[in-house]
This record gives C-alpha cells, sequence and structure tokens, in this order.
C-alpha cells in the first residue's frame, strides 16, 4: 500500500601586491637550511636551481607517491602557522613550462633529527602532489578544502590535494621541486620563476547528527550540504551517504543548507548560518513517513506574480526530489498557497486561484524532469 503525505509549499514573492622578494639562495635546497618565512605572499623570480648540500630525495620508487621520484632542483621553505585554520597554498609558475612538485611536512621538533628522518624515509609527509603540471588550470598545484586526496604519485593525476588542519603554532616544512634544465631547447622552460600563496583559513569543525523525531535514535541518512546558497554548490561541496553522523569543517560568516532523506522518514531542509569560529553539534530529526503526514518546505521562490521557479529555491526541491527518489512508494499531494493581503490585493480570487496551481505545477514538472 502507497503512503500518501502532503507536501504543504509556501509560495513567497518576492592590493594585490607582493612582500618582498626572496633570491633562492643554494642554502634553500636543503631541509636543515630551509628559508624561514613570515609572509603569505611570495613571486620568487626564478626557479629553484640546484640539490643543496645534502640530497634529501636520491632516486626511489617512481610509483610512490610520498616522496620524490628524484632531487631535481629543490626549495625548503619553513613556516609557522599564526592561528587555528584549515591550510591550503597554492603554487602558480610563471610559465606553462615548470613542473613543480611538492611535499608538505609537519615540524617534529630538533631540525637535524627532523631533516634526518625525511632523508632516510622514516617520516612521511603530510601531503605529496608529484603529478605532472596541468595546462588547463595553468599548471598551478596546492592544497585545497575541496579536494579529498592527500598524496599523489608521479603520472597524470590531480594537482591538487585536500588542506590540512592546524593549529595556532605548528610549523611546516614546505619542499619544492622542479625539473630546471638550462640546456633545454624550449627557450621558456624554466626561465620564470612562480608564486606561493598560503592560506589560514580559520574553519571549525561542525557536527551533524540524524535522529529519529521520536525515538531520537540515530538514522541512517544521505546529506546534501549546500554553501551559501549557490545551486552550483549542490551535489558538488559535500554528499556523505547513508550516515548518521557527519563532520566538516565549517567557515565563519556562511550559511550552510542540510539537505537530509533517508528511507522511510521524511526529508528535511534545514538551513543554518555560521557566525563563529566556535565548533558546533546540531541534531536534525526526521519524521517517519505515514500516510497523511505533512511536510512543510518553505525556502520555494518564484517570480513575483508568475509560476517560474527562482534558482534560490533548488536546494528545497532537491530535497524533496531526494526523499522521493530514496522511498520510490511514496506518493505524495502538492499544496501550495498564495499569500495576498486582504486589505491590500489587487487581484481577484480566481486570477490567485490559478496562479497556486501553476506553481504547484511548477514543482510537480521539477519532479518529473528529475525522473519521478
Amino acid at each position: 500500500m502507497r503512503k500518501i503525505i502532503s507536501i504543504i509549499i509556501l509560495f513567497f514573492f518576492f592590493q594585490n601586491t607582493f612582500s618582498q622578494k626572496y633570491d633562492l639562495k643554494p642554502e634553500y635546497s636543503d631541509c636543515i637550511t630551509a628559508l624561514e618565512i613570515t609572509d603569505t605572499l611570495i613571486h620568487f623570480k626564478d626557479s629553484p636551481k640546484g640539490k643543496g648540500n645534502v640530497i634529501e630525495f636520491k632516486s626511489t620508487d617512481y610509483s610512490s607517491p610520498y616522496f620524490f621520484p628524484q632531487e631535481d632542483n629543490s626549495l625548503w621553505i619553513k613556516f609557522t602557522v599564526p592561528n587555528k585554520c584549515t591550510l591550503s597554498l597554492e603554487i602558480i609558475p610563471d610559465t606553462l613550462s615548470d613542473d613543480y612538485d611538492f611535499l608538505l611536512f609537519k615540524y617534529t621538533g630538533n631540525e637535524a633529527d627532523f631533516c634526518n628522518k625525511i632523508t632516510f624515509k622514516s617520516l612521511k609527509p603530510l601531503r605529496s602532489i608529484i603529478s605532472t603540471n596541468d595546462r588547463k588550470i595553468a599548471c598551478k598545484t596546492g592544497l585545497s578544502i575541496i579536494e579529498t586526496k592527500t598524496n599523489v604519485p608521479p603520472g597524470y593525476g590531480k594537482s591538487y590535494g585536500n588542506a590540512v588542519k592546524a593549529n595556532s603554532g605548528d610549523v611546516f616544512y614546505l619542499a619544492i621541486n622542479n625539473v630546471w634544465e638550462p640546456a633545454f631547447t624550449d627557450p621558456n622552460y624554466a626561465r620564470g620563476g612562480f608564486i606561493l600563496m598560503l592560506h589560514y583559513t580559520e574553519i571549525n569543525n561542525a557536527n551533524v547528527k540524524i535522529v529519529d523525531k521520536q525515538s531520537q535514535l540515530p538514522v541512517s541518512a544521505n546529506i546534501d550540504i549546500i554553501c551559501n546558497k549557490k545551486p552550483d554548490t549542490l551535489n558538488a561541496f559535500l554528499h556523505p551517504k547513508k550516515v548518521s553522523e557527519y563532520s566538516f569543517s565549517k567557515k565563519a560568516s556562511t550559511t550552510y543548507i542540510f539537505n537530509v532523506s533517508a528511507k522511510g522518514y521524511l526529508g528535511s531542509n534545514t538551513e543554518f548560518f555560521s557566525k563563529t569560529n566556535s565548533d558546533t553539534t546540531f541534531t536534525i530529526a526526521l519524521d517517519k513517513i505515514v500516510s497523511g503526514a505533512k511536510m512543510n518546505i518553505e525556502n520555494i521562490y518564484f517570480a513575483g506574480n508568475k509560476a517560474s521557479i527562482l534558482p534560490a529555491s533548488l536546494p528545497a526541491l532537491e530535497m524533496l526530489y531526494l526523499t522521493m527518489k530514496e522511498n520510490p512508494e511514496l506518493k505524495i499531494e502538492i499544496q501550495g498557497h498564495v499569500n495576498c493581503p486582504t486589505n491590500n490585493c489587487l487581484e481577484s480570487p480566481a486570477w490567485l486561484q490559478n496562479l497556486s496551481d501553476k506553481r504547484a505545477e511548477a514543482v510537480q514538472e521539477y519532479l518529473i524532469i528529475k525522473g519521478i
């Protein structure tokens, strides 16, 4: 027997300047004499040249995702994180011919011992991106909060890895390596320098729990997390499947929408504004699907006096679609309400009824196009 519920939809009317430049001295090619920086935006006017006095990365397994196959022309950079954050970075070559690889290590104390551990490969990097440069993105590489890979081996692969969570005072060593051959026939090869950008984004954790509204027991659900109400982040930002609890890094002054769908439950479209950088835990309680149940979906917007759905409605409509998809036996009735002040209504009741009908039909058409 199909369960029939009513979906109540409320229709609303409605300088870039670089810091000091650094000359790449030969000693900066060694871990023990790394270049210590405090700036977050640096333009190195030259590419690294030379291996320094110590060869930290000798010829090794070319399939290793953790270390350079060999040290060609290296640069070691040391920096201290100023605040609790998610650390991301970018390396942007001046010319497309330069192919930069990098390793990121977290300092463990005792500089000599730390560098020796790296040389003897007893300390693996937190992140390593050794893939061939991608000209489609101007040969850039780095770490990003939207990527998931931590280690990318030599060959064709991701140019960016997953950003690193860091605490105030954490010290990191960044080893940058590139193939620099002054005798290479291409006159543009490794002739330019590169830009290094460090980002200390103050992001804290949000912990989402999905429970049964009556029993408060955990419910396995699918979650779509949408950032700042942008439709293009739908199903692209974060979308864990079949979880009852999920944690992610959130930013301050950011709006998040949580679309939750689960087998046997009415969906939920919850909006949350992150004001501060404090950790946050919140619970989303789902109602079980029973005949005659009602689900209010408030964030559906239309163009004034029209049945044209506005883009801001897509997260809520997507939640409805996901609920239907997760529960294919479910049959729904769509009800809409057009609000018009009784003392200032220029349209006739029949016109308003027709508009309400057309808007309900627009929601129905959205679901049909999506495959319901």
